[in-house]
């Protein structure tokens, strides 16, 4: 955030958003909700956007293979698929047209906080969840045919 206050200006403000969109949502859809909040006195300007996949819909073809590769390792788990807010270079591949999946199969200990260590100063997972999840990558491509 950044100001300027001297007495031959008027006070300005300049606030900088990272909105992430959902899928089939476009900047004017996020503009058009901030607008109901804070009105029309405000100017707003994208600045970047990296579109999503076009189609809102994604294609889930490979999800129960990697459900059941997980159901194997863990019967009793549960495989959901999710939307997460951060950001992958999977965009780039849909604009291709190319689904991405992102799939993370690591058993981790129940007192692991995995969303305090991923993408930390110290990220790290413990070594059995590599070994786990190599494993389970190989499964992947084996049945895919790879």
């Amino acid at each position: 955030m950044a100001s300027t206050d001297n007495i031959s200006t008027i006070y300005q403000r300049l606030v900088e958003l990272d909105g992430r969109l959902l899928p089939g949502y476009q900047p004017d859809d996020l503009i058009g909700e901030l607008r109901q909040i804070i009105g029309n006195n405000v100017e707003m300007e994208v600045l970047r956007y990296d579109p999503g996949p076009a189609d809102p819909d994604p294609d889930m073809g490979l999800f129960n293979t990697l459900a059941d590769i997980l159901l194997e390792a863990d019967p009793g788990g549960v495989p959901v698929p999710l939307l997460m807010s951060g950001i992958t270079d999977g965009r780039f591949f849909s604009q291709l047209g190319i689904q991405t999946y992102g799939f993370l199969p690591m058993p981790l200990p129940e007192d692991f906080n995995f969303t305090q260590t991923i993408h930390a100063a110290d990220e790290r997972i413990p070594a059995d969840s590599i070994d786990s999840g190599a494993n389970a990558i190989y499964k992947v491509l084996q049945r895919f045919g790879v």
